[in-house]
């Protein structure tokens, strides 16, 4: 889908806290506090407006296909203050959520599926900005801001807030590179959250014009 030429800069709050199995830790997991992935918001958004019946990702996701049906794309959410809360351990019961078939047990037996495992979550209070180039979704939806969940079982909530454009914003390599562009890196912290190089809001309205 063409993107219309239209930006949105945004403010972004943690209301209730979230986790993405991003880093090791002793027992677990950590997240990438620095950043939300665009690929994370776009489908939190997507859900949030009702859209995900044209955009679902199936078992194995399709980012091309999906984010190119969404008459949005979005920037890194970059922030300055974001902290993590201390480790927490979870319970993962995998006797009433797997089944101890010969795959789960031999992969529980090995180590690779643990019933406790630790995870640091995103602080709530912690603030990202960035900019939605494409569709407005505040006029869309009538709205003066949004409450979008995201996080591993998208347990997390986020208030969207409109917000003045920022004089640079950082796109994700990864998403370009699904629609066969190549951008400079500044950062490489996965595989699918690699930062670019800071760019203006229209020069990333530019190039995100061509993901389609």
């Amino acid at each position: 889908m063409v993107i219309e030429s239209n930006m949105v800069g945004i403010e972004v709050t943690v209301l209730t806290p979230f986790y993405y199995h991003s880093v090791p830790i002793a027992g677990g997991s950590a997240t990438l506090a620095q950043c939300i992935s665009d690929t994370a918001f776009n489908f939190a958004l997507a859900s949030a407006l009702g859209m995900m019946e044209g955009v679902c990702l199936p078992i194995e996701a399709d980012h091309r296909h999906h984010i190119g049906a969404m008459p949005f794309r979005s920037s890194v959410l970059i922030s300055d203050n974001a902290t993590l809360l201390p480790a927490q351990v979870r319970r993962l019961n995998l006797d009433a959520e797997a089944g101890y078939n010969s795959k789960t047990s031999a992969g529980t037996s090995k180590g690779n599926l643990k019933d406790f495992y630790r995870i640091q979550e995103v602080n709530v209070g912690s603030v990202y900005h960035g900019v939605i180039f494409g569709t407005d979704p505040f006029a869309l939806s009538g709205q003066s801001e949004l409450v979008v969940r995201v996080g591993k079982h998208r347990q997390g909530m986020i208030r969207v807030k409109p917000a003045s454009l920022p004089e640079m914003v950082v796109l994700n390599a990864y998403t370009a590179s699904v629609f066969d562009r190549e951008i400079s890196l500044s950062q490489y912290l996965l595989h699918t959250i690699q930062l670019s190089l800071p760019m203006t809001p229209q020069s990333a309205l530019a190039e995100v014009s061509t993901w389609n």
